[in-house]
């Protein structure tokens, strides 16, 4: 078995000696023997594992991620998809970027007047994208989402105090509340109470024309464990509060039965703003869904279909 001392291990690697030390400093990267004189000495099997760790780090995981994913205590399947989602968003914003600069060079041969305030506006926007306060949100949102949600952050942002003030101590006592609800049942009437409370706190912030986002962010963000430092959630927590939230929708489709023919439509259209927004996709997906729902009787699935399809 060939064996390299660390600056010939460094210079076949593309690295400095002083990256190793870091690295076997921190358990990253440790020769497998050292000499007498305790030197460090690198095998075969070393030089694969710094092949992997600078390819990681080429694709821009953390030393902490690589760390994780080398003592397989994460997935590297699923860093390799979020590395690929954030690349992909550079990659949109380069080739956007390369169209505006195309343009405006387009303009400038053939004598016309550059939109340098759109230009602007629409580099303002990048700018946003790529300095969001929750950078993992550009895992869940594709190119045209993470737009408008760094919009969205900034009408947030710029929102008087007492109003963001407000909902962040209405959210801490919210979490708080859930976590000590966790032992008991989510289909209780204190889950349903905690769901509602949630569902107001959410839209009061949201509203019907973001709700596409904030349904988004909760089950492809924090059903999948991010998010989770801000907004105290836990995988626990998120998981039964979602059994939760089934209970309260369903409840209240029923409560929409028992209402009398004159409220109907009207609750109907409330419910499903509440749930999805404007989002047509989304609400045409429950729609389908409730075919398959026992606890909707014939009677019942015949006027849905009636007023949804007509």
């Amino acid at each position: 078995m060939a064996f390299w001392t660390i600056g010939t291990f460094a210079h076949m690697g593309g690295v400095s000696v002083q990256t190793l030390h870091h690295w076997d400093h921190m358990g990253l990267l440790s020769p497998r023997t050292r000499s007498q004189k305790g030197y460090r000495h690198y095998c075969e099997a070393d030089l694969a594992k710094l092949q992997q760790i600078v390819a990681l780090k080429f694709f821009g995981c953390e030393l902490k991620e690589i760390k994780a994913i080398l003592e397989k205590k994460c997935s590297l399947l699923e860093h390799l998809c979020a590395q690929e989602r954030l690349l992909q968003d550079k990659v949109d914003a380069l080739t956007h970027a390369l169209t505006l600069l195309r343009q405006a060079r387009a303009k400038e041969e053939q004598g016309q007047s550059i939109a340098w305030e759109t230009t602007r506006e629409l580099i303002e926007v990048y700018h946003m994208t790529q300095n969001l306060e929750h950078p993992w949100v550009k895992e869940i949102f594709n190119h045209e989402e993470l737009k408008e949600y760094a919009a969205f952050q900034k009408e947030l942002h710029e929102a008087p105090h007492e109003i963001r003030d407000a909902f962040i101590k209405d959210w801490h006592a919210f979490v708080a509340d859930l976590n000590a609800a966790l032992t008991k049942m989510p289909e209780s009437e204190e889950g349903v109470a905690l769901a509602a409370r949630c569902m107001t706190l959410i839209n009061g912030i949201y509203g019907p024309e973001h709700a596409h986002l904030r349904t988004k962010k909760f089950e492809t963000g924090f059903g999948e464990g991010k998010g989770f430092d801000e907004t105290g959630f836990t995988k626990e927590s998120v998981a039964w509060l979602e059994k939760a939230m089934n209970v309260y929708w369903k409840r209240r489709l029923q409560a929409l039965f028992q209402a009398s023919i004159d409220q109907r439509l009207s609750l109907w259209e409330v419910l499903l703003t509440d749930m999805y927004g404007y989002d047509a996709s989304r609400r045409q997906g429950f729609v389908r869904d409730l075919w398959s729902q026992d606890f909707l009787n014939p009677e019942e699935k015949a006027w849905i279909q009636e007023v949804c399809v007509g």
